[in-house]
């Protein structure tokens, strides 16, 4: 608190420095008039105007009083590493001043070395360093300032915020890149050129395709499907063991009533002839027996199939089957016949 009351007393008494009794002209500010308004505008915490009054006034009439009263001004806005460069400003100026004159800027001198001293912690950094597409000749600025060859890669003091580092190429172009810091951080800048504007295309026009008909492959006939075909078949084939045992039983009772009219239970025929025909009526009826019975298991067989195996496409073939019956006189014989 009484390092900010000396130095306020200081700034104070800054203002009273500025005044002797040079003529201003009329087409130039008044340095003592600026100084005086940015003195009010920066006890007013109006930074952004006081300062640069302050350093227009300074820029008009430099003297120590002037540039101290501007470093604090800045210190005070935030500007750290501005503030440190003119605390350091007026210590070299200082050193160039008579002894009396020195000696009445001692209280200044000490706490511009505390308050320089206290920034420099808190200063940021920013490093600029080019790329290697960048041609011989580029310049590069920093805030509008240039930026020396030999301070590239080197880490420059800048006031926190946002700043704007720039390429000037020989052919006339310029390329910018913004950059932000905060206080105490240091950032590292590879500027690049930009690429070389390329002249517009026309583009090209669209042709609209024309369509063309495709044409239509021929419907592919199904091929009938092994389920269909088992079932038609083993269904078939049972139908036709049906008929034809059917049939060959309706022989056989044909014949029962002349076979016992001729033979006895016991087999006694009246001729040889009446003796062949019950054994062909006996054994046709074993026959028509076997016949209904694998036919009918057939049957149910191909029902099961049909309700229990996995659906597939619709056949378009058919089966065409006809049972065939034939009779000798000693015997019969039955089978079927078809096409798939």
């Amino acid at each position: 608190m009484r390092a900010f009351a000396l130095s306020f007393a200081l700034v104070a008494s800054a203002s009273l420095s500025v005044l002797h009794p040079a003529v201003a002209r009329a087409d130039t500010p008044d340095p003592g008039a600026l100084f005086d308004r940015g003195l009010a505008e920066m006890q007013a915490h109006q930074y952004a105007t006081g300062c640069p009054d302050l350093a227009q006034s300074y820029q008009l009439e430099p003297h120590a009083g002037g540039l101290f009263t501007l470093a604090e001004c800045e210190a005070q806005w935030g500007k750290i590493a501005s503030a440190i460069a003119d605390y350091d400003g007026f210590l070299d100026l200082l050193t160039h001043l008579p002894a009396a004159d020195r000696a009445k800027q001692a209280a200044r001198a000490r706490l511009a070395a505390e308050k320089r001293t206290a920034l420099a912690r808190e200063v940021p950094h920013v490093t600029l360093s080019l790329d290697t597409d960048v041609v011989a000749g580029t310049t590069v600025t920093l805030d509008g300032k240039a930026v020396p060859d030999a301070s590239l890669r080197l880490a420059l003091a800048v006031d926190p915020g946002d700043h704007l580092a720039a390429l000037h190429l020989p052919d006339g172009r310029t390329t910018q890149q913004h950059v932000t810091v905060a206080a105490g951080e240091t950032r590292a800048v590879t500027l690049s050129m930009a690429p070389p504007p390329t002249a517009p295309t026309k583009p090209v026009e669209a042709v609209a395709d024309t369509p063309t008909e495709t044409p239509e492959a021929p419907p592919v006939e199904p091929r009938p499907s092994s389920r269909n075909t088992v079932v038609l078949v083993t269904g078939a084939v049972g139908a036709a063991a049906l008929i034809a045992g059917v049939a060959m039983g309706g022989v056989v009772l044909a014949d029962k009533s002349s076979i016992n009219a001729h033979c006895t239970s016991a087999g006694v025929c009246d001729s040889p002839s009446e003796a062949s025909s019950a054994n062909g009526a006996k054994t046709l009826g074993w026959i028509s027996t076997a016949a209904v019975g694998a036919g009918g298991a057939a049957v149910l067989a191909a029902v099961i199939l049909r309700f229990t195996w996995r659906k597939a496409p619709p056949a378009t073939a058919s089966a065409a089957i006809e049972p065939s019956v034939m009779f000798t006189g000693t015997g019969g014989a039955v089978g079927i016949r078809g096409a798939w």
